[in-house]
């Protein structure tokens, strides 16, 4: 699987001559592929001389480090900046597409969404035309994207053995179909990817529930809940009606150790992938 390491995490940390805040974007994207820690990443590029003082890490050290880790790493071309088109895109979008994960060095070409200067990022799955990155320095670029929101501003491509298709789901605190059916495989419900039903007055409860996955009805629709809710409440020792309420989402909060407020958000739903992905 993959990890969501953010550099701010370690404003103290030396690297590069400054820190693992400031310009350990790479041994970050490096450590959420890898899962372990990057100070871990960030000592091993330092050692092997790969990070430049004042600059950051430098392009052969992404494939370095990973190899080093056992992931393979592969740097299949640098100085790409504003292309988006060739065999080179192609063989690295279809390594992706076959379940292995990779990472991105971003530079500013024609625009500045990803950096101002030049930025790694983790790309740690892939679904529907669409890339999952976890970005070392935002939790607001960290999510889906499509190739339109890389292209131009790509300076250099890396890919990785480590497969994020490992029959896990990805952790990407959203319940979508895939958690649905993960979760229906683990309850032992059939398994349609789809939780029917459910009251749509809960959707304000449940920001990270997506419409593709949850069947959402008014409350006068309301016939006989879910199958999957009914098989998670008797696993909470609560009343098992197949609604998923309030009553359903503190007690699988407390169950899950986060913080019960009844709001089941993307914490929430990160925690009950990791559960799911334990089983």
């Amino acid at each position: 699987m993959s990890r969501d390491y953010k550099q701010y995490d370690y404003p103290n940390y030396p690297y590069a001559a400054e820190t693992i805040a400031v310009a350990g974007c790479g041994p970050t994207a490096c450590a959420d592929l890898l899962e372990v820690d990057p100070t871990k990443t960030a000592d091993w590029l330092t050692d092997h001389g790969y990070a430049y003082p004042y600059q950051g890490t430098a392009y052969a050290g992404i494939s370095a480090c990973l190899t080093a880790f056992g992931a393979d790493g592969k740097m299949l071309a640098q100085n790409l900046d504003g292309q988006s088109s060739g065999k080179v895109f192609t063989n690295w979008k279809q390594t992706i597409q076959r379940g292995q994960m990779g990472i991105l060095l971003m530079h500013k070409v024609t625009n500045n969404y990803w950096t101002n200067g030049g930025h790694y990022i983790a790309i740690v799955g892939y679904r529907n035309g669409e890339y999952l990155v976890y970005d070392p320095a935002s939790t607001v670029r960290t999510g889906w994207h499509k190739w339109a929101d890389f292209e131009y501003n790509i300076s250099a491509l890396y890919t990785s053995s480590l497969k994020w298709d490992d029959g896990k789901l990805i952790l990407d605190c959203l319940w979508g179909p895939a958690t649905t059916i993960k979760a229906q495989k683990v309850f032992g419900t059939t398994v349609d990817g789809i939780i029917s039903n459910q009251n749509r007055d809960m959707m304000k409860f449940m920001p990270n529930c997506q419409k593709a996955t949850w069947q959402w009805v008014s409350p006068a629709k309301l016939k006989t809940g879910s199958q999957l809710i009914k098989a998670i409440q008797k696993k909470l020792n609560i009343e098992a009606d197949g609604f998923c309420g309030m009553r359903t989402i503190k007690a699988l909060q407390k169950f899950l150790g986060v913080e019960v407020d009844g709001y089941f958000g993307g914490q929430s739903v990160l925690a009950w992938q990791k559960w799911l992905n334990k089983q």
